[in-house]
């Protein structure tokens, strides 16, 4: 199988803005600030529909830029469906 694409031909990827916020905790005395610590909630309605914007711009981006490749889908679910003892 030969796949090739021009580099020089894709489009920029522009995936939804992430919005930050200003959280500050303090740990053992030290101060520390993480503006996208809102997004360890994914029970938080504003989580999921991020979540949902970043995946579809991803997906759509994907899409058009790459060919798709016959059973590559159907061979991921296979190897990612599995359980695995180690």
């Amino acid at each position: 199988m030969n796949l090739t694409f021009n580099a020089s031909a894709q489009e920029a990827f522009n995936p939804p803005q992430t919005p930050s916020d200003i959280i500050i905790d303090e740990m053992h005395g030290i101060r520390l600030s993480d503006p996208y610590q809102w997004l360890e909630d994914k029970e938080d309605e504003k989580v999921k529909t991020w979540t949902r914007a970043q995946h579809d711009a991803t997906v759509n981006y994907v899409m058009k830029q790459y060919p798709e490749i016959e059973g590559l889908e159907e061979e991921l679910k296979k190897y990612i469906d599995r359980d695995i003892i180690s």
